[in-house]
């Protein structure tokens, strides 16, 4: 989106409020974009190694998600 919007004439920093996001994040992604294409858009951490979210971690965040700070051992509600 960073890099639509700059190419509809839009500065980085219009850019950057449109979307919430810092000026800089804007100027790396249009940098990114002229220099590789839409290749160098892609996700960069794709070969990050193994997922570390797996099942087990999603029951249990969910069953954490369900209950109440002090179930897991938390001494208020905030």
């Amino acid at each position: 989106m960073a890099v639509v919007g700059v190419s509809r004439g839009e500065s980085c920093r219009q850019v950057a409020r449109a979307l919430a996001c810092a000026t800089s994040t804007v100027v790396s992604a249009v940098n990114r974009y002229r220099t590789g294409r839409r290749k160098a858009l892609l996700d960069r951490r794709a070969a990050n190694g193994e997922a570390k979210v797996d099942e087990r971690f999603l029951a249990i965040l969910s069953r954490v998600l369900a209950g109440t700070p002090e179930e897991v051992g938390w001494c208020r509600p905030t």
